[in-house]
C-alpha cells in the first residue's frame, strides 16, 4: 500500500491564487504557473517522498508547485480530493477517469487535467538553446521531421521548429509511458502531418516500437506558442 503526500487547503488555495487558466480548448482543463511568485519556504513543513529527498531547491520548487497545483485543479474543477502523490512512486497516481500530466521550464510549471481522454501527455519547453540548435538537432529530428520542415519554414524560424519537434515528442512520451514504462529514442518518433491554421500535427512511432509495444498508428498533437516558449500536449479524447 502506498503512502500519499497530503497538502493542506491553505497551501493548496495559496498556490492555486497564483496561477493562470489557459485556454487550450473545452477538453482539458490548463494552469500555467510562475514559480517566481511561490517561495520555496512555504514548503518547508512538508515531509519529502523517498525520491525527493535529495532534490536541489530548484526541483523541489518545481515538484511541489506543479503537484499542489495540480491537487488545486482537481479540487476546484473535478469536486476530487484525493492524493495523486506517492512517497514512493515518482509519477503522480491518477485515479480512472481523470488523467493529467505536469511540465516545467525555467521558472514555469504547467498542468493539464481531463476526465474525458483516454491518453494525455503535455510539455513546457523554451526555444532551445544555440547549442542544441547547431550540434544536438540530429538527436531530435529524422528524416520524417525534415520533410516537415519544408512546410514548416514559412511559419517558424528553426529553432522555433526544433523546439515544437523536441517539446512534441516529450508530450508523445509522457502520453504513452504508463503502457510502455520504458524509454523510447527521439528519432523513433516522428511528425508526419502539420495544419498551422490548427496548430495541430499527428506524430507516429517507428514500426519497429509500434509493434513491439503495441502502439496505435498515429497519435494527435497540438501547440501554443508564446514570445518565449511553446507548450505542446498530445492526446485523444474518449
Amino acid at each position: 500500500m502506498n503512502h500519499y503526500l497530503y497538502f493542506n487547503s491553505r497551501l493548496i488555495q495559496h498556490v492555486f491564487k497564483q496561477a493562470e487558466k489557459l485556454n487550450l480548448g473545452k477538453d482539458w482543463i490548463c494552469y500555467q504557473l510562475d514559480l517566481n511568485h511561490i517561495d520555496l519556504e512555504l514548503f518547508k513543513s512538508l515531509k519529502p517522498p523517498q525520491y525527493m529527498q535529495h532534490a536541489v531547491a530548484q526541483r523541489q520548487l518545481e515538484f511541489y508547485s506543479g503537484r499542489i497545483l495540480t491537487q488545486a485543479i482537481l479540487a476546484h474543477h473535478f469536486n476530487f480530493y484525493q492524493p495523486i502523490t506517492s512517497c514512493v512512486q515518482r509519477l503522480p497516481q491518477w485515479i480512472s477517469p481523470i488523467l493529467g500530466s505536469i511540465s516545467h521550464s525555467k521558472q514555469q510549471v504547467v498542468v493539464m487535467v481531463s476526465c474525458q481522454v483516454n491518453y494525455i501527455g503535455m510539455d513546457i519547453e523554451h526555444w532551445v538553446s544555440e547549442e542544441l540548435l547547431t550540434d544536438g538537432q540530429h538527436l531530435i529530428l529524422n528524416q520524417q521531421d525534415l520533410n516537415i520542415w519544408q512546410k514548416a519554414q514559412s511559419y517558424f524560424s528553426f529553432q522555433q521548429f526544433l523546439t515544437l519537434v523536441f517539446s512534441m515528442k516529450e508530450s508523445l512520451y509522457k502520453a504513452v509511458y504508463p503502457q510502455v514504462q520504458h524509454y523510447i529514442d527521439f528519432l523513433d518518433a516522428s511528425l508526419f502531418e502539420i495544419s498551422f491554421a490548427e496548430q495541430r500535427v499527428k506524430l507516429k512511432f517507428s514500426d519497429h516500437i509500434q509493434k513491439k509495444y503495441q502502439l496505435l498508428d498515429e497519435y494527435d498533437g497540438y501547440w501554443q506558442v508564446a514570445p518565449n516558449h511553446i507548450m505542446t500536449w498530445v492526446s485523444q479524447l474518449k
